[in-house]
């Protein structure tokens, strides 16, 4: 399976079609500097990179709200989606699991809670697992479109904020991690900030 990076915007999302374009634009700038990715394509409501970053450096960049790690399963009935679950799940130690279903496109004939049903009665039966909805031991995310399905594999919290540099400059007397975190999540370019940490920040 294919794997891709999604990155969600949260603060950003709120902001008019024109003022969100430009915040967009600044965040790809961003990561165009700091990541080596084969390819970034910016969508309405997230940005997708077509291969595996460094993690650590997606959670220290500001306008990201979450990133979630995906593998896309060509396929959108629900047999061909269960073989590659199967597939999946085989070397994943579980007691417990939950199934979680979004369709993207509408005209599929089943809904959402049919293929968790089916899913989860087939781990349930074949693999003798237990279903809990509340804290499970591994999720199953779901995400079906038209022509494929995307299976969340992590989800992992970003820093959120604005994008960086979109706010204007500024300068700090103190070089505390915390402070320049909170600045750069306001959106400000810091012009003072320490060499060690210019890599992130540009």
């Amino acid at each position: 399976m294919e794997e891709i990076i999604i990155l969600k915007y949260d603060e950003l999302w709120l902001k008019s079609k024109k003022t969100r374009i430009k915040m967009q634009e600044k965040l790809l700038l961003h990561l165009k500097e700091v990541i080596n990715a084969k390819e970034i394509k910016v969508k309405r409501e997230f940005i997708e990179i077509e291969e595996c970053v460094n993690f650590n450096i997606l959670k220290a960049i500001p306008g990201i709200s979450l990133i979630e790690k995906r593998k896309i399963i060509n396929a959108t009935n629900i047999e061909d989606i269960w073989k590659e679950i199967e597939k999946w799940i085989q070397n994943r130690e579980f007691k417990t699991f939950g199934v979680r279903v979004k369709r993207k496109f509408k005209n599929h004939p089943f809904k959402s809670k049919d293929v968790e049903k089916i899913i989860g009665e087939k781990i349930h039966l074949q693999h003798n697992k237990k279903v809990n909805l509340t804290n499970p031991d591994l999720w199953i995310r779901l995400e079906i479109y038209k022509n494929n399905t995307h299976l969340i594999e992590e989800i992992i919290k970003g820093l959120g904020g604005l994008p960086y540099a979109s706010e204007g400059k500024c300068s700090i007397t103190y070089p505390s991690y915390y402070l320049i975190k909170e600045i750069v999540k306001r959106g400000m370019y810091i012009e003072n900030l320490p060499e060690e940490l210019r890599y992130l920040y540009p």
